[in-house]
């Protein structure tokens, strides 16, 4: 399945155990990383938000991003 811009999305139900993949978002600015995370998810990603570097480490250490941006 493809969303409207052409960007390949998984099927809801074609396997319910597979996650999309995660996208981690980082910066200082807390209206940056709603922002880019809006758009990250809308684009059907998971997204996890960092305020800082040493935070965004502490989250890689749990579950490696796809993405880091």
């Amino acid at each position: 399945m493809t969303n409207h811009r052409g960007h390949v999305q998984a099927t809801p139900g074609a396997d319910d155990t597979a996650q999309p993949p995660l996208v981690l978002v980082v910066d200082d600015e807390a209206t940056i990383i709603d922002m880019v995370g809006r758009v990250v998810a809308d684009e059907g990603f998971r997204v996890a938000r960092a305020r800082n570097g040493q935070q965004a480490l502490d989250m890689i250490a749990g579950e490696r991003p796809a993405l880091i941006i």
